[in-house]
């Protein structure tokens, strides 16, 4: 609980528990010894000073203060709030009754994307933070149901871009690019930079440099003073072999604008450095120094550039090759990590500007230092999936839209230290089938149609598709929500 306090003539800050009684909005607090004050009732037909109908002009000049000091409030410090108060020239006792207050109503958010799958994952999590979704799909699969409210088709960029932009106008709502080609048309859209802004995950313009690109990420890094491999950027096929030579090897070379372990090579002498040279590669390439250590996922929710809820996964096996994406992972439970890594981790969000769902990667060395290499502004598909030893992402999401909270620190350890996890859809049929990696456990999260279709192979993806079409026969039919009104 926060002691309430008030700024004095004389610059100072004064306790309001060692004052008799102060007056807040109109109404008279008195302190009680031992105890919080008391409020108490104005009299009948009493007016505070800042309502007084006789001062017409000091009451507009009030309440203009008071609607620019209560937008885009994410914190609940009564101190800090009171400084920013009063530079403003409204009185702490005024300003507290600005402070945001929780509110149980539920929030709304749009999720874009191509894969149900993945949006489906998204959306539970959200709804047990306490929003409504929307969906923006180009999947035909994917259908209103008790976590989507409204599915509007996917058209091209410009067309969906809008459709967004619209519905963000009218609700206020989070926007959540579910895909990293979908940041990036955003980012290249002929739209305001602070349009942009509302769209994908990051607190102002200032960030955009870092959005859907490696070497952007990079270098906000270096800026920031923020743990990263050393590197070099090459603008040109021939500059590569120099630019190699330059940094030593082994290194990485990394496609700019490239994801799911696509355009990354490793290169470990000058031949393949001249190599990869005649492969034409798209331009601008970084050249990364090679860390020898283990790959971690870091990914979270971030609000207002702090972080809200991260997971600490290993990967343990990966699909399509060692830099492909993982399908099993060995999770650390929050409550049993070295919290200098949140310390790391908090300066990461705040160089990037990070303001809703990030996919980190980081490197962490033999000596335990952190090296981060990856930040998509998007979830991923282990969205939720700490869910399953009771790290449920969700309370701290809500928290923090409702009362502007950040992670609170566990302070007691769990058991078991590690749980190690797959994800059935990366996996070939007959490891679901076997209960390979104790796969079993975490079908439950799933869609049974969708996992069907996936252990059975195509007879099994056209049998998911006639019982879904009689399923949707069977259904009475309901009126689509209103465009107009973004759905609510």
């Amino acid at each position: 609980m926060h002691r309430l306090h008030r700024l004095n003539g004389a610059g100072g800050i004064d306790d309001l528990d060692d004052i008799p009684s102060f007056d807040i909005e109109g109404v008279e607090f008195r302190s009680v010894a031992g105890g919080p004050p008391v409020k108490r009732r104005p009299p009948p037909g009493s007016t505070s000073a800042a309502e007084d109908p006789d001062d017409e002009e000091k009451f507009q000049e009030t309440a203009h203060a008071k609607s620019s000091l209560g937008e885009n409030l994410h914190h609940t410090d009564i101190d800090a709030f009171s400084r920013r108060a009063a530079a403003s020239g409204v009185s702490s006792p005024d300003c507290l009754s600005l402070m945001p207050r929780p509110t149980l109503q539920p929030r709304v958010a749009l999720l874009v994307g191509h894969s149900r799958l993945q949006m489906r994952s998204v959306a539970r999590l959200l709804g047990r933070a306490g929003f409504r979704c929307d969906a923006i799909t180009s999947d035909q699969r994917m259908a209103p149901s008790g976590t989507v409210r409204q599915v509007m088709p996917f058209e091209t960029a410009g067309r969906w871009i809008g459709v967004a932009i619209g519905w963000q106008s009218r609700t206020g709502g989070l926007v959540v690019p579910c895909e990293d080609s979908l940041v990036r048309q955003v980012r290249d859209a002929g739209i305001d930079d602070a349009t942009k802004c509302r769209l994908i995950p990051v607190t102002g313009p200032e960030h955009l440099g870092h959005v859907g690109s490696k070497v952007g990420l990079a270098r906000a890094l270096a800026g920031a003073g923020v743990s990263a491999p050393r590197f070099t950027v090459v603008e040109s096929a021939a500059g590569l072999v120099d630019a190699c030579d330059t940094l030593g090897y082994p290194l990485m070379v990394k496609v700019d604008e490239s994801g799911g372990g696509q355009g990354v090579f490793e290169c470990h002498s000058t031949a393949e450095a001249r190599a990869l040279s005649m492969r034409c590669l798209p331009l601008p390439l970084l050249v990364q120094e090679w860390i020898d250590g283990e790959l971690l996922d870091l990914s979270g929710f971030f609000r207002a550039g702090r972080p809200v809820h991260f997971v600490h996964a290993q990967f343990i096996s990966t699909v399509g090759g060692r830099f492909g994406p993982s399908k099993v992972r060995r999770y650390t439970p929050l409550a049993n990590l070295d919290w200098h890594l949140c310390d790391s981790l908090s300066a990461l969000s705040a160089a990037l500007g990070l303001d809703g769902f990030a996919n980190i990667s980081a490197l962490r060395r033999r000596d335990g230092r952190l090296s981060f290499i990856e930040a998509d502004l998007r979830p991923n598909v282990w969205v939720e999936a700490t869910r399953l030893f009771g790290d449920d992402p969700a309370p701290a999401i809500r928290a923090a839209f409702a009362q502007g909270r950040c992670r609170a620190r566990p302070r007691r350890r769990v058991s078991p230290r590690t749980v190690d996890l797959p994800y059935p859809f990366r996996l070939r049929a007959w490891e679901v089938l076997c209960n390979r990696h104790g796969v079993w456990r975490t079908l439950g999260e799933h869609d049974p149609l969708d996992l069907l279709r996936h252990v059975s192979g195509r007879p099994g993806r056209l049998l998911t598709r006639m019982a879904s079409r009689i399923a949707g026969f069977a259904q009475p039919s309901k009126a689509a929500p209103s465009p107009s009104d973004g759905g609510r």
